[in-house]
């Protein structure tokens, strides 16, 4: 499902778009389906960690980003959804998608 990115993504991209996300204990999506995206790049606000997955994702169920601020990384999703949750309070993510 999540792959690294290849940089030159956003260099043959035509369009930008940036969001900020806030991610709670309930399962938020990040990133919605898009058959235009080509990559997104993730930042992380704080020292929470982060689990990654479909819209039923958990603390035991998701991939595991760990706990660093300034945590940045790179997804080919394609036009997949993405979701994101924490296991207590909240955290920002900052996000960059390369649109074709």
């Amino acid at each position: 499902m999540f792959g690294i990115s290849n940089p030159a993504d956003f260099a043959q991209a035509k369009n930008i778009k940036t969001s900020r996300v806030s991610v709670g204990t309930s399962p938020t999506l990040l990133l919605d389906a898009n058959e235009d995206r080509l990559g997104a790049i993730i930042v992380k606000h704080s020292k929470k960690s982060l689990y990654l997955g479909g819209p039923a994702v958990s603390t035991t169920t998701g991939l595991l980003v760990v706990g660093v601020a300034g945590t940045a990384f790179s997804l080919e999703v394609g036009n997949t959804e993405l979701y994101g949750v924490v296991e207590s309070g909240t955290q920002t993510l900052s996000i960059m998608e390369a649109l074709s």
